[in-house]
């Protein structure tokens, strides 16, 4: 059936997110809507990715007080479908992209100032603890790529 549609040979994908991509490349697609990228723009950029976090939260409620809980299974394909995304070719700017369009949106080189008393922080960041690599998100101050 996949190959009667989009003429796609599904043993040719190891899983159904690659048929998927195949399947959009190759017949949804706009040409030119995503730069192919490479070079130091492209480490960036990729390392500013972290993953998802994953935190469990224990409400604490009055003795009768009504509850909310809920468990949401992965935002990504919402938000990838509701909300902009860079796309296009990156350029590079160095200095105050505020100065010369206040409303920019893409990557940027940040200084995160987080106020000591918040009680979950939520940017994430990489730290080599022990020879490994871990993700946190931490309170404090710190320079980041996202």
């Amino acid at each position: 059936m996949i190959f009667d549609l989009f003429h796609l040979n599904i043993h040719k994908y190891l899983t159904l997110s690659s048929l998927a991509f195949a399947i959009y490349r190759s017949n949804l697609f706009k040409e030119d809507t995503i730069s192919q990228l490479s070079g130091q723009i492209a480490t960036d950029i990729r390392t500013s990715y972290s993953g998802g976090a994953v935190d469990a939260y224990i409400p604490e409620n009055l003795f009768g007080e009504k509850v909310f809980v809920y468990d949401v299974n992965s935002l990504y394909p919402f938000v990838m479908k509701t909300y902009p995304m860079p796309v296009g070719t990156p350029t590079f700017f160095e200095g105050d992209i505020r100065k010369v369009d206040p409303n920019a949106f893409g990557f940027f080189f940040c200084k995160i100032i987080y106020p000591e008393n918040l009680k979950h922080p939520i940017i994430q960041t990489r730290v080599k603890i022990n020879n490994s690599v871990r993700t946190i998100a931490p309170l404090g101050s710190w320079s980041e790529r996202i």
